[in-house]
């Protein structure tokens, strides 16, 4: 997690999960992601890290490749929870009380996950996330995430142990 220059952790100290393998990753985006590339891209994500084959062969298959454009809205507050694994690019995320995004709570890069805590708990968010340099990301929805976990559950497993890890190596605020 990298904090912004203002805000400090506070705000988005749960909005992003590290991922482990950043420049290996972006290497893999040149002309989109085939269905095995899109596997090396989740083994890389701590939540996943841990799932066999067969789960990451059924997440890669619902994980829709997106392109972040610089300078678009990724998500706001109010939509729907999605996680989104940047494989190439850099995402800010800025409080919604911020009304102009004046400062940067958290930047997720490559390798990282944003909306993982919104999306599996079903809560709304509380930022906005800003694509400020090019890249891709792929995105999972909340439903067919979902759909999937219940027939694999060490994957449900490698998520929650992932998550009480990510959040143990957060700094207070």
């Amino acid at each position: 997690l990298r904090a912004g220059p203002s805000t400090g952790l506070r705000a988005g100290r749960r909005s992003v999960v590290r991922g482990r393998g950043g420049r290996q990753l972006a290497s893999l985006v040149a002309d989109g992601l085939t269905p095995i590339e899109k596997v090396l891209v989740l083994q890389e994500v701590p939540m996943f890290a841990r799932a066999g084959a067969d789960t990451l062969v059924a997440v890669a298959a619902v994980a829709e490749e997106i392109k972040l454009e610089e300078g678009a809205l990724l998500y706001g507050a109010s939509d729907r929870s999605r996680i989104y694994i940047v494989v190439s690019g850099k995402v800010v995320l800025e409080s919604v009380d911020d009304p102009i995004g004046r400062s940067a709570d958290a930047i997720a890069e490559a390798g990282d996950s944003i909306g993982v805590f919104e999306t599996l708990g079903g809560i709304a968010s509380t930022h906005r996330a800003r694509v400020v340099d090019y890249g891709r990301a792929l995105r999972i929805d909340r439903e067919t995430l979902f759909d999937v976990l219940p027939e694999h559950l060490e994957m449900m497993r490698g998520v929650y142990s992932a998550l009480l890890h990510a959040e143990e190596r957060q700094p207070a605020p």
